[in-house]
């Protein structure tokens, strides 16, 4: 499962572009290889980054591969990543 494919599973919204008080959040591309629902190590350290993010003020863009070769998958780590 890609992570698109995933998140449009879940019904979330990508493009909302302002924070609780309204005021337009910042946004930051991060570019990713391993970005969920792979799972692993290396997915832990750029998952955990992403979902403080938003706390800041910050909206997080991944940019990730569409069919990486990582034989661990691990879904449950998709409701970790921030949605606006």
């Amino acid at each position: 499962m890609t992570t698109e494919r995933a998140i449009a599973e879940l019904g979330w919204r990508t493009n909302s572009a302002r924070d609780v008080s309204g005021r337009p959040r910042r946004k930051v591309l991060v570019l990713a290889y391993r970005f969920p629902p792979q799972g692993g190590g290396g997915v832990q350290r750029t998952l955990k980054f992403v979902k403080y993010l938003p706390q800041q003020g910050w909206l997080p863009i991944v940019q990730t591969v569409s069919n990486p070769y990582w034989p661990l998958q691990d879904p449950t780590l998709l409701s970790e990543v921030p949605h606006p």
